[in-house]
């Protein structure tokens, strides 16, 4: 869609491209912020959408490791969480991240961290397990089939001719 302007929407610097088809779009760095089939439905649009990305929130949670932590909003061009968590400078968190809610009693709290301990000690032993013990049932079968083709007429008579060839195979 070609520029066919720029426009300040809330303070910020936008883009303002269009189709022939009469659809409008707003753009910051690459990321379309709103559009319509008029230019105020998108510049409405882009405008709710710049407000949203300027609100400052603060909502508590608690990592999967155990730590408190402040989401305060989410990023306005890759959307983004921006988050605090423990002690240490602001971080984004993906869109799909998961915690836990800070009003989870620190007994239950405990538990769940024990059942992540408990659950990695588990996988460990599982993959420990898998490695001495586990097959790959294609090859076995496979090989079994091998075996058994060999001590069958047909296996006898693919041995032979592969020794009158001199180990190569027949085409």
């Amino acid at each position: 869609m070609p520029q066919v302007g720029v426009r300040t929407i809330n303070g910020v610097d936008t883009e303002v491209h269009a189709d022939p088809h009469g659809t409008f779009q707003i753009v910051i760095d690459g990321k379309t912020v709103g559009s319509g089939n008029t230019l105020d439905a998108a510049i409405t649009k882009a405008r709710a959408e710049i407000n949203r990305t300027k609100t400052k929130v603060e909502v508590r949670f608690i990592t999967k490791d155990g730590e408190h932590g402040v989401a305060h909003g989410m990023h306005s061009r890759n959307r983004t969480i921006l988050a605090k968590i423990g002690d240490d400078q602001a971080e984004q968190l993906q869109i799909g991240y998961q915690a836990l809610s800070p009003d989870m009693p620190p007994a239950k709290l405990k538990r769940w961290l024990a059942i992540q301990e408990q659950l990695k000690a588990l996988q460990s032993e599982q993959r420990t397990l898998d490695s001495q013990y586990g097959i790959r049932l294609r090859e076995r079968v496979e090989a079994a089939i091998n075996e058994a083709q060999k001590k069958t007429l047909g296996g006898v008579t693919a041995a032979a001719a592969e020794r009158r060839l001199g180990g190569k195979k027949r085409r």
